[in-house]
């Protein structure tokens, strides 16, 4: 293993975050008692849904009510989340828009989304694309 072209490649991948802040997103209100009725009665429904939207939209969800909270942070929650996201067929383009934001909540537990994010902010660095790794 080439220990410095190793790391020399993985700091390529990294840069200081940009100063500039996108501005914030205006959020629709949310009428719970549709994404219940949704989990009661069609639950794989619900998480395909939750699998398309970003980290920061499920934590909104989960913030309407205790079902949702329960919904989305329970241990269950994380395996169908996971399964959603692997039940869409193919791969999504590399510059997909839709995929430009966080997308943690299914690759591991929701209730470890918060404390990744949190670690990566404080980081102080955003993964860029290229040159990466050649």
């Amino acid at each position: 293993l080439d220990r410095p072209w190793f790391e020399k490649s993985f700091d390529e991948t990294l840069r200081p975050i940009r100063s500039n802040c996108l501005p914030a997103r205006s959020t629709p209100v949310l009428d719970s008692g549709l994404l219940i009725n949704l989990l009661d009665k069609e639950p794989d429904s619900l998480y395909q849904v939750l699998a398309l939207c970003t980290s920061p939209e499920v934590a909104r969800v989960s913030a309407t009510c205790g079902t949702l909270l329960d919904a989305v942070y329970s241990e269950e929650a994380s395996t169908r989340l996971m399964q959603a996201q692997a039940s869409r067929a193919g791969f999504h383009k590399k510059d997909d828009p839709s995929f430009s934001a966080l997308h943690l909540h299914t690759l591991f537990p929701m209730r470890a989304v918060r404390t990744y994010a949190m670690g990566f902010a404080a980081s102080g660095v955003e993964i860029i694309p290229y040159p990466g790794l050649h």
